[in-house]
């Protein structure tokens, strides 16, 4: 079985391009939308939330001060649920949520130890 999720318009990358370097516009957009909408709403909203997450962590503007801003509470209780939830049932977040850890992960390897210790901070 293949999931299939909903693409992420053009204009998501623009706006973390912008917000990215700017601790507070980019608190801001986690607060708002992120945590507040995107985390808690429908699967689709869901999925838009992980590929955020994705999209954050590769971009070559983030950096370990991007982590807390990036890593919410709700952004990683999702990802967390999601790649834990029971397979046998083939959960429609559980590949994308597996795919947004493993890009975390390279992301991690690339950015170097200050990323990956901001990251693993954020882990329950």
């Amino acid at each position: 079985t293949s999931s299939l999720y909903p693409r992420v318009h053009i204009v998501w990358p623009a706006l973390l391009d912008l917000c990215l370097p700017s601790p507070p516009l980019l608190s801001s957009l986690s607060a708002s939308v992120v945590s507040s909408k995107l985390c808690t709403g429908t699967h689709e909203r869901k999925a838009l939330a992980l590929n955020l997450l994705s999209l954050s962590c590769s971009s070559p503007s983030s950096g370990p001060s991007c982590v807390p801003h990036v890593f919410s509470r709700p952004a990683v209780r999702l990802l967390l649920n999601a790649a834990t939830h029971d397979t046998s049932n083939k959960h429609t977040l559980n590949p994308l949520a597996s795919e947004t850890i493993r890009r975390v992960a390279e992301a991690a390897k690339e950015k170097g130890s200050g990323f990956r210790a901001r990251v693993c901070a954020t882990m329950p």
